[in-house]
């Protein structure tokens, strides 16, 4: 006689004190289907993941499983699932054995108690387990035959996941429902956690250590503009580039915010500013300990996101010894979590970060920001007093065109080989296209140096539509870098107007409805000056319209 497993269901109701299980997808493009295990599952555990939430755990957890048997006259039969290998024990425990009805050699869904889940679930705290059951049947209750072996990955988090999670969605199409390929990397972060504020503050603590590795600062966003890219971040986190290896304080605030989440805090990105130099801080990814002369900074903010409130912040440390201030040469390392922003005493953050300007909360834009992939410079910057700011900073009133022209935009254009010898030894990884209101063509692209893991650049040219003012939009771009330090770039002249950072690894420019952006997106910097030129001459040869 010969018994197969059919399904095994972990979240079989959408009711979770029902189960204290949530929905799933892999990633961004694919889901995990309900049943979660089949019989077309491989050995590997990952092929059956399942989540569970530890403050809604009912009394007694249960699955369902589906039974096949060959022996059609078999009415009957009882089943139950060890722990596998024998003598070892996993975060669910044994399946309770029960006897299963059977019509035509098939059983339907059938539940199945957990009675050990709940108490180690609990101990365990937050945690990714790889688990096996020894499936095994009997015809009297007694005697008990193996017929199959599942493997299966459990997740726990602290609390139901928030936003921008939706993990009470069973749509296909909803991308935000939790993906196992964060709960993997943010559960891995926050091992044991006992509390959500203990969760948060393990995520921030390891995305600081990226630095030691893997990302450096830098002034403005890789991965978080409009959109959160977390399917490019992963990238970078298991592959090693996604967007480039440079990250700033939006992407820091992001990811801390939404690895937290999924483990069940409440954190969104908000800001402070706008326009202020700190106490000495070393940034992600630095030994340094050097002050900043921030246009805003932003961090993964709790509840009203004011002075108030809590902050989590993974891009840099603070001073913590009482005197963090430039006069003091001596620091003691401090990694801002669960902070309250300013209780106007030296255990608050603000005292600890600020120097002098102005570093108050921005309550009005706070955020969870949604998945996707938008480009730098988006959303728009509608702040009229920082505006005014950036048109004070950049002189925008002297600005003047070198040339005026309408041309067409065309991604062949960024071919290495088409862009001199400066991109000699570059190849392309990527090439993503953007469509924005009142720009019809922007298109980011992704070198690596031949033979490097750690230098990168990044291209991103935009064409602006007649009713938009490409002036503008470069004092746009100037806003996204959260330091107010480019210059005038004067020689070599590149477009009609250019600025360029004080290390040379970013240039910005304006070329008739152009509006472009060269950086340098490696963890080993490399000056780009030359190769803004090769992309402006690059554009000043396309054919008008």
């Amino acid at each position: 006689m010969n018994v197969l497993l059919k399904n095994i269901a972990f979240n079989h109701d959408p009711d979770l004190s029902k189960t204290g299980a949530f929905f799933l997808r892999r990633n961004e493009t694919q889901v995990v289907p309900i049943p979660e295990w089949s019989s077309q599952c491989s050995s590997d555990p990952s092929c059956a993941p399942a989540a569970y939430v530890i403050a809604a755990l009912p009394a007694t957890l249960t699955i369902k499983a589906s039974i096949s048997c060959d022996d059609q006259s078999v009415t009957s039969i009882y089943i139950q699932a060890v722990e596998s290998p024998a003598g070892t024990t996993n975060i669910l425990g044994r399946v309770q054995g029960i006897p299963v009805n059977l019509q035509n050699g098939t059983s339907g869904l059938v539940a199945f108690q957990l009675p050990d889940a709940r108490t180690r679930i609990t101990n365990a705290g937050v945690r990714v387990s790889n688990i096996a059951w020894q499936w095994q049947f009997s015809i009297d209750g007694e005697n008990w035959t193996d017929f199959q072996q599942t493997h299966h990955r459990i997740y726990t988090v602290r609390e139901m996941p928030t936003e921008p999670w939706q993990p009470k969605s069973n749509s296909s199409s909803e991308i935000h429902v939790p993906w196992t390929e964060v709960l993997d990397q943010a559960c891995k972060w926050a091992t044991e956690a006992t509390d959500v504020d203990a969760a948060a503050a393990a995520v921030t603590i390891n995305v600081f250590k990226l630095g030691e590795t893997l990302v450096q600062y830098s002034k403005a966003a890789s991965y978080a503009y409009a959109t959160f890219n977390c399917t490019k971040f992963l990238q970078l986190l298991t592959q090693g580039f996604g967007k480039g290896q440079r990250v700033n304080c939006s992407d820091c605030a992001t990811v801390v915010s939404t690895f937290s989440n999924i483990l069940g805090a409440d954190l969104s990105q908000s800001t402070m500013g706008n326009d202020f130099t700190t106490n000495p801080v070393r940034t992600i990814g630095s030994k340094n300990w050097k002050r900043r002369n921030f246009s805003f900074h932003e961090v993964a903010w709790k509840k009203n996101f004011t002075a108030t409130d809590r902050i989590f912040d993974a891009c840099l440390q603070v001073d913590g010894d009482g005197t963090p201030d430039v006069s003091d040469p001596n620091h003691e390392a401090l990694q801002p979590i669960n902070l309250v922003f300013d209780t106007g005493q030296s255990n608050s953050y603000k005292f600890c970060l600020f120097g002098s300007g102005e570093c108050d909360p921005k309550p009005n834009k706070a955020q969870h920001r949604p998945f996707g992939n938008s480009p730098l410079g988006f959303p728009r910057i509608s702040d009229v007093g920082y505006l005014k700011k950036l048109r004070e900073f950049y002189d925008f009133e002297r600005w003047q065109d070198r040339a005026e022209s309408r041309r067409s935009l065309t991604a062949r254009l960024f071919d290495p080989g088409e862009l001199g010898e400066v991109f000699k030894g570059w190849d392309k990884l990527s090439v993503t296209k953007f469509t924005e209101k009142n720009f019809p063509h922007i298109i980011e692209v992704l070198f690596k140096r031949r033979r490097s893991s750690e230098e990168f650049v990044e291209i991103t040219v935009f064409e602006a539509a007649p009713e938009e003012k490409p002036n503008d939009f470069l004092l746009q771009l100037l806003g996204h870098f959260e330091v107010l330090d480019f210059t005038f770039l004067e020689e070599p002249a590149v477009g009609d107007v250019s600025f360029v950072d004080p290390d040379g690894v970013t240039v910005l420019f304006k070329r008739a409805n152009f509006i472009a952006a060269v950086r340098s997106v490696g963890r080993l910097e490399i000056v780009v000056i030359a190769m803004a030129a090769a992309v402006d001459q690059a554009l000043g040869k396309l054919k008008p319209i």
